[in-house]
C-alpha cells in the first residue's frame, strides 16, 4: 500500500465520495461531501478477538 499525499488529497471531488483512501499500517480515509467541500475522516482499523473495530482519528 502506498501513503496518501498532498496532490492526491488536493485532487478529491464530490465524484470521491464514498471511496475510501488506505495507507500502511491499518490506517484509512474516508470520503464525504460538506456544505464547504470534500472532507476526509480519517479511522484506524484494528482487531480485537473475534472482531473488527475502527478507532475514529479526526478529519
Amino acid at each position: 500500500m502506498a501513503k496518501i499525499t498532498i496532490k492526491e488529497l488536493e485532487s478529491l471531488t464530490a465524484e470521491d465520495a464514498g471511496r475510501i483512501l488506505r495507507e500502511d499500517g491499518n490506517l484509512a480515509g474516508r470520503i464525504s461531501v460538506r456544505k464547504d467541500g470534500v472532507s476526509l475522516s480519517f479511522f484506524y482499523r484494528y482487531r480485537w478477538g473475534e472482531q473488527n473495530k475502527e478507532y475514529a482519528c479526526g478529519t
